[in-house]
């Protein structure tokens, strides 16, 4: 009989830490860098910043850098919510599909810092995260009951 009275408070703990373990995990950001040719653009300031603007506002990106004298763009972005192809298809959509996108090459962020212009005079700081799961206790609940 006191077994029973011990058990019920120590499934309801069990319960209550194992809910905990199985809620939404957030995902880090995978961070990569993307260069990317661009036909089709006529003039720096209009079809250059027309094209940066749009795409400076789409999720994930975190940088569009265009060179207009070389017609290449460099991305920053998290792969978790954008990958290159839609990045490329978004271009593709503003002023009526003018301007065509190809991509030149595609790789991690080796560290966790932001885009960085080379005439900016910015600091890089790096943060690291800790996280703690709790356990998953019902196989040794399951196991006790057994006893």
């Amino acid at each position: 009989m006191s077994k029973t009275y011990f058990f019920i408070p120590f499934l309801f703990i069990v319960l209550v830490l194992s809910s905990c373990s199985s809620e939404a995990k957030k995902t880090n950001p995978k961070n990569m860098i993307a260069n990317f040719q661009i036909e089709g653009m006529v003039c720096e300031h209009g079809c250059k910043g027309v094209i940066e603007k749009e795409m400076k506002q789409v999720k994930g990106i975190t940088s569009f850098e265009i060179d207009f004298e070389k017609e290449t763009a460099e991305v920053f972005f998290d792969q978790n919510t954008i990958k290159s192809q839609a990045i490329i298809a978004q271009a593709e959509k503003i002023n009526d599909g003018i301007y065509k996108m190809k991509l030149i090459k595609e790789y991690e962020q080796v560290n966790a810092k932001e885009s960085i212009s080379s005439s900016s005079n910015t600091s890089v700081s790096v943060s690291s995260t800790f996280s703690f799961q709790v356990p998953n206790v019902t196989r040794f609940v399951l196991e006790w009951i057994k006893i």
